[in-house]
Protein backbone atom coordinates (compact mmCIF):
# COMPACT_ATOMS: atom_id res chain seq x y z
CA UNK A 1 0.00 0.00 0.00
CA UNK A 2 2.95 2.54 0.77
CA UNK A 3 4.04 1.25 -2.55
CA UNK A 4 0.82 2.54 -4.46
CA UNK A 5 0.69 5.97 -2.64
CA UNK A 6 4.22 6.52 -4.25
CA UNK A 7 2.59 5.09 -7.81
CA UNK A 8 -0.01 7.39 -7.11
CA UNK A 9 1.85 10.63 -6.77
CA UNK A 10 4.22 9.47 -9.87
CA UNK A 11 1.27 9.40 -12.29
CA UNK A 12 -0.39 12.12 -14.28
CA UNK A 13 -3.27 10.70 -15.84
CA UNK A 14 -6.91 9.79 -13.85
CA UNK A 15 -7.38 6.45 -15.88
CA UNK A 16 -3.91 5.11 -13.89
CA UNK A 17 -4.29 7.47 -10.55
CA UNK A 18 -7.96 5.64 -10.59
CA UNK A 19 -6.64 2.00 -10.88
CA UNK A 20 -3.90 2.25 -8.33
CA UNK A 21 -6.43 3.72 -5.60
CA UNK A 22 -8.72 0.77 -6.59
CA UNK A 23 -6.00 -1.62 -5.76
CA UNK A 24 -4.75 0.42 -3.18
CA UNK A 25 -8.65 -0.82 -1.49
CA UNK A 26 -8.52 -4.17 -2.36
CA UNK A 27 -5.75 -4.30 -0.56
CA UNK A 28 -7.09 -2.61 2.13
CA UNK A 29 -10.11 -4.88 2.16
CA UNK A 30 -7.50 -7.40 3.23
CA UNK A 31 -7.17 -6.28 6.85
CA UNK A 32 -10.63 -8.01 7.86
CA UNK A 33 -9.98 -11.42 6.49
CA UNK A 34 -6.95 -11.19 9.06
CA UNK A 35 -7.86 -13.89 11.86
CA UNK A 36 -5.88 -15.15 14.69
CA UNK A 37 -5.55 -19.07 15.21
CA UNK A 38 -4.58 -21.20 18.37
CA UNK A 39 -1.48 -22.90 17.78
CA UNK A 40 -0.78 -24.76 21.17
CA UNK A 41 -2.32 -23.58 25.03
CA UNK A 42 -1.46 -24.81 27.84
CA UNK A 43 -1.70 -23.81 31.83
CA UNK A 44 -0.01 -20.37 31.64
CA UNK A 45 1.60 -20.80 28.22
CA UNK A 46 -0.61 -19.34 25.16
CA UNK A 47 0.70 -19.63 21.54
CA UNK A 48 -1.25 -18.16 18.32
CA UNK A 49 -0.47 -17.25 14.90
CA UNK A 50 -1.83 -14.79 12.44
CA UNK A 51 -3.41 -16.09 9.29
CA UNK A 52 -4.52 -14.51 5.52
CA UNK A 53 -6.32 -16.20 3.44
CA UNK A 54 -5.05 -19.76 4.73
CA UNK A 55 -1.27 -18.31 5.05
CA UNK A 56 0.71 -17.32 8.35
CA UNK A 57 1.81 -13.47 8.43
CA UNK A 58 3.49 -11.48 10.64
CA UNK A 59 3.21 -7.47 11.54
CA UNK A 60 4.88 -5.62 14.26
CA UNK A 61 2.00 -4.26 16.07
CA UNK A 62 1.22 -5.32 19.65
CA UNK A 63 -1.70 -6.20 20.47
CA UNK A 64 -4.54 -5.41 23.15
CA UNK A 65 -4.16 -7.88 25.58
CA UNK A 66 -7.15 -8.31 28.41
CA UNK A 67 -7.84 -10.32 31.65
CA UNK A 68 -9.62 -9.94 34.00
CA UNK A 69 -8.62 -12.79 36.64
CA UNK A 70 -5.17 -14.34 34.81
CA UNK A 71 -1.77 -11.70 35.66
CA UNK A 72 1.56 -11.02 34.75
CA UNK A 73 0.70 -10.89 31.32
CA UNK A 74 3.18 -11.13 28.61
CA UNK A 75 3.58 -11.08 25.07
CA UNK A 76 6.10 -12.13 22.88
CA UNK A 77 6.96 -13.52 19.55
CA UNK A 78 8.78 -16.41 18.44
CA UNK A 79 11.25 -17.03 15.90
CA UNK A 80 8.66 -19.31 13.61
CA UNK A 81 6.10 -17.15 13.09
CA UNK A 82 3.87 -17.51 16.23
CA UNK A 83 3.25 -15.12 19.21
CA UNK A 84 3.34 -16.26 22.83
CA UNK A 85 1.20 -14.83 25.98
CA UNK A 86 2.66 -16.38 29.21
CA UNK A 87 0.32 -15.26 32.49
CA UNK A 88 -0.09 -16.26 36.08
CA UNK A 89 -3.50 -18.13 36.97
CA UNK A 90 -2.92 -18.10 40.82
CA UNK A 91 -5.81 -15.84 40.95
CA UNK A 92 -8.35 -17.92 39.03
CA UNK A 93 -10.80 -19.63 40.69
CA UNK A 94 -12.99 -22.64 39.01
CA UNK A 95 -16.54 -20.04 39.20
CA UNK A 96 -15.28 -17.69 37.61
CA UNK A 97 -15.23 -17.00 33.61
CA UNK A 98 -11.60 -17.21 32.99
CA UNK A 99 -10.49 -15.68 30.01
CA UNK A 100 -7.40 -13.38 27.97
CA UNK A 101 -8.69 -11.73 25.26
CA UNK A 102 -6.69 -10.51 22.42
CA UNK A 103 -7.43 -7.97 19.62
CA UNK A 104 -5.75 -6.31 16.85
CA UNK A 105 -6.43 -3.47 14.75
CA UNK A 106 -5.51 -2.94 10.77
CA UNK A 107 -5.67 -0.18 8.50
CA UNK A 108 -7.46 1.73 11.26
CA UNK A 109 -10.86 -0.18 11.36
CA UNK A 110 -10.20 -3.77 11.02
CA UNK A 111 -10.46 -6.03 13.78
CA UNK A 112 -8.94 -9.65 14.41
CA UNK A 113 -10.01 -10.48 17.91
CA UNK A 114 -9.76 -14.01 19.82
CA UNK A 115 -10.60 -15.59 23.25
CA UNK A 116 -8.32 -17.68 24.67
CA UNK A 117 -10.05 -19.65 28.07
CA UNK A 118 -8.18 -20.77 30.84
CA UNK A 119 -9.69 -24.30 31.98
CA UNK A 120 -8.28 -24.95 35.68
CA UNK A 121 -10.20 -28.45 36.08
CA UNK A 122 -7.74 -31.58 36.09
CA UNK A 123 -9.55 -33.80 33.76
CA UNK A 124 -10.31 -31.45 31.19
CA UNK A 125 -8.92 -32.90 27.63
CA UNK A 126 -7.27 -29.77 25.93
CA UNK A 127 -8.35 -29.94 22.01
CA UNK A 128 -7.38 -27.10 20.27
CA UNK A 129 -9.54 -25.99 16.42
CA UNK A 130 -6.60 -24.82 14.23
CA UNK A 131 -5.85 -23.88 10.65
CA UNK A 132 -8.79 -23.35 7.73
CA UNK A 133 -11.96 -25.24 7.54
CA UNK A 134 -12.99 -26.59 4.19
CA UNK A 135 -16.00 -26.28 2.83
CA UNK A 136 -17.30 -28.01 0.14
CA UNK A 137 -20.72 -27.08 -2.05
CA UNK A 138 -23.07 -29.28 -3.54
CA UNK A 139 -26.08 -27.18 -4.67
CA UNK A 140 -29.36 -29.04 -5.74
CA UNK A 141 -32.56 -29.22 -6.23
CA UNK A 142 -35.48 -30.37 -3.90
CA UNK A 143 -37.97 -32.76 -5.77
CA UNK A 144 -40.66 -32.42 -3.22
CA UNK A 145 -40.59 -28.87 -3.00
CA UNK A 146 -39.08 -27.62 -6.12
CA UNK A 147 -36.79 -25.23 -4.17
CA UNK A 148 -33.07 -25.34 -4.36
CA UNK A 149 -30.85 -26.99 -1.74
CA UNK A 150 -27.32 -26.82 -0.52
CA UNK A 151 -25.53 -29.51 0.89
CA UNK A 152 -21.99 -28.38 2.96
CA UNK A 153 -19.56 -30.84 4.02
CA UNK A 154 -17.06 -28.95 6.13
CA UNK A 155 -13.61 -30.48 7.50
CA UNK A 156 -11.83 -29.06 10.45
CA UNK A 157 -8.23 -29.95 11.99
CA UNK A 158 -8.28 -30.23 15.56
CA UNK A 159 -5.05 -30.93 17.86
CA UNK A 160 -5.22 -32.92 20.91
CA UNK A 161 -2.45 -32.55 23.88
CA UNK A 162 -3.69 -35.59 25.60
CA UNK A 163 -3.53 -39.30 24.50
CA UNK A 164 -7.73 -39.63 26.47
CA UNK A 165 -10.42 -41.20 24.29
CA UNK A 166 -12.77 -38.29 22.77
CA UNK A 167 -15.89 -38.01 20.81
CA UNK A 168 -17.02 -34.48 18.86
CA UNK A 169 -20.95 -34.93 19.63
CA UNK A 170 -21.79 -31.45 18.20
CA UNK A 171 -20.81 -28.71 16.28
CA UNK A 172 -22.13 -24.96 16.23
CA UNK A 173 -20.50 -22.85 13.48
CA UNK A 174 -21.78 -18.95 12.04
CA UNK A 175 -20.49 -17.81 8.71
CA UNK A 176 -19.92 -14.07 9.73
CA UNK A 177 -19.75 -12.73 6.39
CA UNK A 178 -23.13 -14.39 4.99
CA UNK A 179 -25.20 -14.58 7.34
CA UNK A 180 -25.46 -18.65 7.74
CA UNK A 181 -25.34 -20.99 10.48
CA UNK A 182 -24.55 -24.87 10.47
CA UNK A 183 -25.90 -26.17 13.88
CA UNK A 184 -26.04 -30.36 13.53
CA UNK A 185 -25.36 -33.36 16.07
CA UNK A 186 -22.53 -35.39 15.38
CA UNK A 187 -20.88 -38.55 16.98
CA UNK A 188 -17.34 -38.74 15.96
CA UNK A 189 -14.62 -40.57 17.63
CA UNK A 190 -10.99 -39.71 18.50
CA UNK A 191 -7.96 -41.44 20.35
CA UNK A 192 -4.12 -40.22 21.13
CA UNK A 193 -2.34 -37.18 21.02
CA UNK A 194 -1.57 -34.96 17.75
CA UNK A 195 -4.14 -33.86 14.95
CA UNK A 196 -6.80 -34.89 13.74
CA UNK A 197 -9.45 -34.28 11.42
CA UNK A 198 -13.16 -33.57 12.29
CA UNK A 199 -15.96 -34.12 9.08
CA UNK A 200 -19.15 -32.37 9.65
CA UNK A 201 -22.60 -31.82 7.26
CA UNK A 202 -24.93 -29.85 6.98
CA UNK A 203 -28.06 -29.06 4.79
CA UNK A 204 -29.06 -25.12 4.54
CA UNK A 205 -31.67 -23.07 2.81
CA UNK A 206 -29.33 -20.19 1.15
CA UNK A 207 -28.96 -20.59 -2.27
CA UNK A 208 -25.13 -19.92 -2.78
CA UNK A 209 -22.15 -19.15 -1.24
CA UNK A 210 -21.11 -15.45 -2.92
CA UNK A 211 -18.09 -15.68 -0.54
CA UNK A 212 -15.57 -18.43 -1.22
CA UNK A 213 -13.45 -17.43 1.97
CA UNK A 214 -13.80 -15.57 5.34
CA UNK A 215 -14.14 -16.07 8.90
CA UNK A 216 -16.12 -18.40 10.87
CA UNK A 217 -16.87 -18.26 15.00
CA UNK A 218 -18.75 -21.04 17.02
CA UNK A 219 -18.53 -23.98 19.56
CA UNK A 220 -17.41 -27.99 19.35
CA UNK A 221 -19.23 -30.01 21.98
CA UNK A 222 -16.56 -32.58 23.29
CA UNK A 223 -17.57 -35.35 25.18
CA UNK A 224 -14.57 -37.11 27.79
CA UNK A 225 -15.43 -40.23 27.05
CA UNK A 226 -13.44 -41.42 30.17
CA UNK A 227 -15.15 -39.24 32.78
CA UNK A 228 -18.32 -39.06 30.44
CA UNK A 229 -17.94 -35.06 30.70
CA UNK A 230 -18.93 -32.71 28.44
CA UNK A 231 -17.92 -29.22 27.22
CA UNK A 232 -17.87 -26.73 25.18
CA UNK A 233 -15.01 -25.71 22.95
CA UNK A 234 -15.12 -21.86 21.40
CA UNK A 235 -13.50 -21.08 17.94
CA UNK A 236 -12.92 -18.48 15.27
CA UNK A 237 -11.49 -19.52 12.64
CA UNK A 238 -10.70 -18.70 8.48
CA UNK A 239 -13.21 -20.72 6.03
CA UNK A 240 -12.42 -21.94 2.51
CA UNK A 241 -14.87 -22.63 0.05
CA UNK A 242 -14.30 -26.01 -2.38
CA UNK A 243 -16.87 -26.14 -5.15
Amino acid sequence: MNDLDALNTYYFDEVRQSEVLALKENYRRLYSAISITPYYSSLGEILYSLNLNGRRVTTARRPVIKSEYATEIEYSATEDNLYRITYNYEYCQPEDDNKIEVTYQFGGSAIARYTFYINLSADHIEVIPFGEIEVDVKMGLDETTGKQTTHLKGFMNLRAKQDTKFRITGINILFNNISLRVNTTLDTAFEGKGNHRLCFEADSAIESMNRKDGIVSGTITLLNAETNKSEDIRFSLPYRVIL
